[in-house]
């Protein structure tokens, strides 16, 4: 069950991950409904985001190229 209460667990940035590699890289939604952390925390699971999509963005630019 989702939540949206807690932080993102690993099996979920996998999946994210191989998301980005089936379809590319398409925008993500970070969602906290309650327990919200502190701004740092959530910074540094947008940078995760961030980082995930630009692996995965290089990756299909060098197919492409």
């Amino acid at each position: 069950m989702d939540t949206h209460g807690a932080p993102i667990i690993d099996p979920v940035w996998n999946l994210l991950g191989r998301a980005y590699e089936l379809f590319g890289v398409f925008p993500a939604l970070l969602e906290r409904d309650f327990n919200i952390p502190p701004l740092a925390e959530l910074y540094k699971e947008v940078g995760t985001i961030q980082s995930i999509q630009q692996q995965y963005s290089a990756g299909r630019q060098k197919q492409v190229a």
